[in-house]
């Protein structure tokens, strides 16, 4: 790191540099706006305080001390928020956005530090494109999911930028709403240079089954484990689904405010539990312990379907799905918020 400069601040930090290389070597960095890079420099640095520091030699002059440091905490790096990055390019401002992960655990560092330590940035500007729709063209941005370098539907996420820089993201399952109109994923190019949609506008009626927002879910017949037939979606309002289960600690500190939702709005909402990988007397046990009065699904012979498809896609638990009279998503999401959601949408 001799030909770096180093902010002189940093000298009780354990200094790493590395170089981010782009995976494709027939193709530069496009990630800089359009700034072509065979490479980019970033500055990792450890406190003793357990604390990271990232820098991006963003203007590539081999200098650090002119670019903006951003920290993290040591532990729960959250890479579902974008940190931004903004200097000046032929005098206009650039901002690059990038999101940070921990260092794989199934990856073996040669230094256990380092692996303690490492970081992988993600960024959403290394594909990116401009989709048209009425006149008006909207920036999308791709990003291939670790470690393929193979395209496919199943590892993507997908971003629209505005003209703020304002990033909405997307998964190929969902739907995306550009104004009032609507548009779904239906393919992607192995190579990732070409992305095909499904355009539904304002005229045309949207009736598509799935298991995300704006979806339609295919109407099911159901066997509770009293032997009582449920179909979904049920008479009233609205139709909460809880996939839960009695292993599920986060599940069962939710049931008191999921029994109370129930008593609040009971002429308008029908819950529906599923739980997974639970025996059906350990599922009696406990709705009777906690006083729970809605249809209760188990695995079983009856309904082994749906827990061998793909019909809901569920691998977090809690997860909840809120549907109207109609079978339509109106909510889809985990844990505590997404609980506290569907009953703002319920009380409105």
């Amino acid at each position: 790191i001799a030909n770096f400069k180093i902010p002189n601040n940093l000298n009780n930090y354990l200094i790493k540099k590395f170089v981010i290389k782009n995976r494709d070597s027939k193709t530069k960095f496009s990630l800089l706006n359009g700034v072509d890079r065979d490479s980019v420099s970033i500055l990792v640095n450890l406190n003793l305080d357990s604390s990271k520091t990232i820098i991006v030699d963003i203007n590539n002059d081999f200098d650090f001390t002119n670019d903006k440091k951003i920290s993290y905490p040591k532990e729960n790096v959250n890479s579902g928020e974008f940190s931004t990055i903004q200097y000046i390019y032929q005098d206009e401002i650039i901002n690059f956005n990038f999101q940070t992960s921990p260092y794989p655990l199934n990856i073996n560092y040669s230094n256990n530090n380092e692996q303690e330590h490492y970081l992988i940035i993600k960024s959403y500007e290394s594909n990116t494109g401009l989709i048209k729709i009425e006149n008006t063209y909207h920036q999308i941005f791709i990003k291939n999911g670790f470690p393929s370098p193979y395209y496919h539907l199943k590892n993507l996420d997908i971003a629209i930028k505005d003209n703020f820089g304002n990033y909405t993201f997307y998964k190929p399952n969902e739907v995306l709403e550009i104004g009032e109109n609507k548009i779904v994923i239906d393919s992607i190019s192995i190579t990732g240079d070409k992305l095909f949609f499904k355009l539904y506008n304002k005229d045309i009626a949207f009736k598509q089954y799935g298991f995300s927002n704006q979806f339609y879910l295919k109407p099911l017949e159901l066997i509770d484990f009293n032997n009582k037939p449920i179909t979904i979606p049920t008479n009233k309002k609205y139709t909460l689904i809880d996939f839960w289960g009695t292993w599920c600690a986060p599940c069962l500190e939710l049931t008191p405010k999921l029994v109370a939702l129930h008593d609040k709005y009971l002429s308008v909402l029908n819950i529906v539990s599923i739980a997974s990988n639970s025996k059906t007397k350990d599922v009696e046990n406990y709705t009777k312990k906690n006083k729970i009065n809605w249809s209760q699904i188990v695995e079983n012979d009856l309904n082994k379907e749906i827990f061998n498809s793909s019909i809901f896609a569920v691998n977090t638990y809690p997860t909840f799905i809120l549907i109207d009279q109609n079978g339509k998503i109106i909510l889809r999401g985990t844990g505590e918020k997404a609980l506290d959601e569907a009953e703002r949408i319920i009380a409105n």
